[in-house]
């Protein structure tokens, strides 16, 4: 599992949001990723005990958001 990237802001979340929405580069999700997943980690390896099931859960959560991150709202 990937250590947190700690070059990023506590509350650039929003903007890293934007940037996956609005590009289709991979650098933009792979920010994304390294800016929740060791706090997701930690706290799927918190809740389900076992560091196997915390980063499926990790991987899954943040690839399902990678997907919905490319709808558009029809608004």
């Amino acid at each position: 599992m990937p250590k947190p990237n700690r070059d990023f802001t506590e509350d650039n979340g929003k903007e890293l949001w934007d940037n996956m929405k609005n590009g289709d580069d991979q650098s933009a999700f792979a920010d994304f990723y390294h800016h929740y997943a060791g706090r997701l980690f930690h706290f799927a390896c918190t809740l389900l005990g076992a560091r196997e099931a915390a980063e499926e859960v990790v991987n899954d959560v943040l690839n399902f958001t990678n997907l919905n991150s490319r709808i558009k709202e029809p608004y």
